[in-house]
């Protein structure tokens, strides 16, 4: 089964602007976090933010728009 999560940014804390200027309280991915460094029962598929931090030139040349910042999306498999 895979799992799809949106908004969230690991390894990275939320924006800043989110926290401070929106007042988003937000605390999934926090849990995300503490879930899946303590359970072998999912595998880490693929997350959006990491790829735009870890490989933004990559992410660039892979969007058609010719932007680096594919979003928050987090895909996770049950195994």
């Amino acid at each position: 089964m895979i799992v799809h999560i949106h908004d969230i940014f690991l390894p990275h804390d939320y924006p800043r602007d989110w926290v401070f200027v929106n007042n988003r309280s937000w605390n999934e991915q926090y849990l995300l976090r503490a879930l899946l460094m303590h359970s072998t029962a999912f595998k880490v598929r693929f997350g959006c933010s990491y790829a735009h931090w870890r490989f933004p030139d990559r992410v660039r040349d892979a969007l058609s728009n010719g932007h680096s910042y594919a979003g928050g999306s987090f895909w996770m498999q049950r195994i």
